[in-house]
């Protein structure tokens, strides 16, 4: 019976940490990036995963927005030859200096609103872009609050 309790408590223990670590993590970059600290940032950060992901989605929205129909083979041939040259200039260890570092931010929504806060308290430059010319009424109650 000691053993069936000690075996269920270790495993509690493990479980606990198995789903804190992540959380810990996320914690440790976070405050990097408010604090500013690049090479934490580029150790927690793999920048190439990011811009894979992001020209894959770069290619995929340009394709849903044309309604072309293109091969797979196509897509990737897309996106490394058009997109990822791109994406490159855009998403690398190298900008992570506060000094060199712009922005763009897409969507002037309630997200897009607080991460210009955001970058503005954290005196890094960048640009919000919107589509419609209008904003709507949540963009007040959020310059309201902030």
């Amino acid at each position: 019976m000691r053993k069936t309790m000690a075996t269920v408590v270790v495993l509690g223990l493990v479980w606990i940490g198995y789903t804190a670590w992540p959380l810990y993590d996320l914690f440790v970059l976070v405050r990097a990036i408010e604090t500013c600290n690049v090479q934490t940032v580029t150790r927690h950060v793999y920048f190439d995963a990011v811009r894979v992901s992001l020209t894959n989605q770069v290619v995929a929205a340009y394709v849903r927005r044309t309604g072309i129909q293109i091969s797979p083979l196509a897509r990737n041939v897309a996106a490394a030859a058009i997109a990822d040259p791109v994406v490159k200039g855009l998403i690398s260890e190298g900008l992570m200096d506060s000094q060199r570092l712009r922005v763009c931010i897409v969507g002037a929504g309630p997200a897009g609103l607080a991460l210009a806060h955001i970058l503005q308290q954290a005196k890094i430059s960048f640009v919000v872009l919107e589509r419609q010319q209008h904003s709507s009424r949540c963009v007040g109650c959020l310059a309201a609050h902030t």
